[in-house]
Parts: structure tokens; sequence; C-alpha cells
């Protein structure tokens, strides 16, 4: 019985501990302005296991969070800038994306109040193909 009563205690500790991450995430991301700068944006296309193609830039833009669940994503590559909307939701450990109907889902990892990372894997199994995408943000 006591063990019971231990482990439904731990279980609630737990699941209260998770969604305080999730809104704690939620509500960095909106705060201030919600503008997040891409400080950087690597890229790596994998056929097979061996990285065939990358790329890598600094200073690539921007996401803009809002708090009603709207986001811009500015972004500027080689030659080529511009922006486009979108709405945004997060669990504890990523965000996910709707970009003219496509859900984009992206990994959280090393997240603080003024810098996350965030991580966009594209994975093809019956081709050998993956894509990796890596977006290193700071708040402005």
């Amino acid at each position: 019985m006591k063990s019971k009563l231990i482990l439904m205690l731990l279980s609630t500790v737990f699941l209260l501990g998770a969604c305080s991450k999730e809104q704690r995430i939620e509500r960095w991301m909106h705060r201030k302005d919600g503008k997040w700068s891409i400080q950087s944006r690597s890229y790596q296309y994998f056929q097979d296991g061996v990285v065939m193609d990358s790329d890598y830039a600094t200073n690539a833009g921007s996401f803009v969070f809002d708090k009603n669940g709207s986001v811009i994503y500015n972004y500027v590559d080689v030659g080529e800038s511009g922006s486009q909307g979108g709405t945004w939701t997060n669990t504890e450990d990523a965000i996910s994306f709707i970009f003219n109907g496509e859900v984009v889902e992206m990994k959280i990892s090393d997240e603080s109040k003024k810098e996350m990372t965030l991580t966009w894997t594209e994975d093809y199994p019956s081709t050998g193909e993956k894509e990796v995408t890596v977006f290193k943000l700071a708040r402005d």
C-alpha cells in the first residue's frame, strides 16, 4: 500500500514537472517581442550515412513568436531572403511549426531564456537519405 502511494506521488511530481517545463518554454518563446535571431544555421544531407552536401550560414534570419500561436520565419540565405508566416505549438522537447499546411517539428536542446538550439531532421529510410538542419537561436 505504501509503495503504491509513493509511486502515485512520484508520478504526479513527474507530470507536474513536465507540464511546467512545457509552459516555461512557451513563455520564453514569446516573452518581450518574441524575436529570436538565428545566429547560425547548419545543414547536412546524408546518403546512406555519408555526408553528401553541407551548408553553414551565420546571421541567417529570425523567428518571431506570438503568444496567440502565430510565428514569422524571416530567412536570409546566399542571395535570397524572405519571410513565411505560420503557427507554432510546443512540448517540453520540441516546437512544431505549420507553414503552408506542412508540419515541421524541431527538437529543442540547450534551451535557456536567451539561447536555444532547434534541430529539424527529415529521414527517408526507403532511399537512405536524411537531411538535418540545426538552428542556433538567441533572443534579441
